[in-house]
């Protein structure tokens, strides 16, 4: 099971993070169609589009609000861009296959 923010100890850089058209694409497994975000939070008033079930490519992972859903609870989402043609946007980790579930912020940087 993945770690809760705040359960592991990683090293942040003190520089912004760099765009996310700069980081490598990591691809990962989404198990159901959900709604992506502009901002890391569950919060309809954040929703941007929609991301389908299916490999899609992730740029990184950071902390937000904690979300329940698929049986598992998680306060880390990645970003990635969305089937609706929004950039940079949010979904939870929660809503991954399970070798993603196991392995995203292993194979993702943080944002």
């Amino acid at each position: 099971m993945a770690a809760e923010p705040g359960s592991q100890t990683r090293a942040v850089s003190p520089h912004a993070p760099a765009p996310a058209s700069a980081l490598a694409r990591v691809y990962l497994t989404t198990v159901i169609d959900q709604w992506t975000h502009y901002t890391p939070d569950s919060r309809t008033s954040s929703h941007a589009g929609t991301l389908f079930r299916g490999t899609s490519y992730f740029y990184c992972y950071t902390a937000g609000e904690v979300y329940t859903n698929n049986g598992r609870t998680s306060g880390w989402w990645l970003l990635t861009d969305d089937d609706s043609g929004n950039r940079n946007v949010y979904v939870n980790e929660v809503n991954l296959d399970d070798y993603g579930w196991e392995h995203d912020i292993d194979l993702l940087p943080h944002c």
